[in-house]
């Protein structure tokens, strides 16, 4: 589940980026871009008057494409590269409604035919390796992945990319690998530390990934909003939201057991767990353990307090979203 959303993540980046092609509003229409429509008609009308206009037919294929026309974006690409056959946007772009009908095999062709065309042109490199990823080649997508970090050395998104298709195969040491580079690259952005903090969880190394769970609450909520310890006695309820996270102190002793659920009460919220020593070190946490609505309930279950004294406990967000309400239960129990 987590790896998947991860892959959203990494496109909610790319969704800033041109993903088909220029501005459509060069199709000579006053409608807004948002108006397909208009801008499909605007088109027609243009190619009435100039039937070879190339860029009428790329201008409505877009447009189409965004209209889910998938079949129809792509016989108006397919014209455009008639008469312009050597267009690597154009061949990014009717890969890219392949992909949406489901024929892979057809958009990988069509990515490797912009990549013939321009072997800079990234996006199509990307694209490509994230079909191949989806068809389980994930010799060739690491290989894009890997051509795409030589192009583009000080990029941290190709080791982001690199981790993701380590993490389709369960490699986990080899996603950790990749997003500590991208770590190193970007110090500052918070996507790499989830994807690693992500590793080192589903490795079972707990401990590893508590200190990169917290970086990437810091970095994505810096809000905190405190929870009244008397207040955590019965299960509560917070509402988490973009920005925001909660803190609730406990105060145990060394040998303590603690137990602590967070549950979703609504799709919009991946609840995640983070413990925080005295010094304010995280020392474990969980994501994604519990199960619930989404499979993304954690738990932090019987966990052995290792010296008396305050520690904190972090009620945050993971990759798979951010709002919503969470349902915690928090139990403090002498060692059996």
């Amino acid at each position: 589940m987590k790896q998947k959303l991860l892959i959203l993540i990494l496109l909610s980046l790319l969704a800033a980026l041109p993903i088909h092609a220029q501005n459509i509003e060069d199709c000579q229409t006053e409608a807004p871009v948002e108006d397909y429509n208009a801008v499909v008609e605007a088109c027609t009308e243009w190619l009435e008057a100039e039937p070879l206009n190339r860029d009428a037919y790329f201008f409505r294929a877009y447009a189409l494409t965004e209209l889910g026309s998938y079949e129809a974006s792509i016989i108006d690409y397919s014209k455009y590269l008639f008469i312009d056959p050597k267009n690597a946007i154009a061949y990014n772009n009717r890969a890219y409604a392949y992909e949406l009908l489901g024929d892979m095999e057809t958009a990988i062709l069509d990515y490797s035919r912009a990549l013939l065309a321009d072997p800079s042109y990234t996006r199509a490199l990307i694209n490509r390796a994230y079909a191949y990823s989806n068809i389980q080649d994930y010799e060739s997508a690491t290989a894009d992945a890997q051509r795409l970090a030589e192009l583009t050395p000080e990029d941290s998104f190709s080791y982001e990319l690199l981790g993701s298709i380590a993490l389709d195969q369960n490699d986990y040491a080899a996603a950790a690998d990749a997003y500590t580079s991208a770590i190193e690259l970007a110090p500052a952005e918070a996507n790499g530390y989830l994807g690693r903090g992500f590793a080192f969880w589903s490795a079972g190394d707990y401990e590893a990934a508590a200190p990169d769970y917290l970086a990437w609450v810091n970095l994505t909520a810096p809000t905190s909003e405190d929870v009244d310890p008397a207040d955590a006695v019965e299960p509560f309820t917070v509402m988490l939201a973009d920005g925001t996270h909660y803190r609730l102190e406990i105060e145990a002793e060394a040998g303590q057991v603690l137990s602590v659920t967070a549950v979703a009460r609504q799709e919009t919220i991946d609840p995640v767990l983070i413990l925080l020593d005295g010094a304010g070190q995280a020392i474990t946490m969980d994501d994604d353990s519990g199960g619930g609505l989404g499979a993304v309930d954690a738990v932090i279950a019987d966990y052995e307090l290792p010296d008396d004294g305050s520690y904190t406990l972090i009620i945050g967000y993971a990759g798979g979203g951010s709002n919503g309400g969470v349902r915690v239960d928090v139990r403090l129990n002498d060692a059996q």
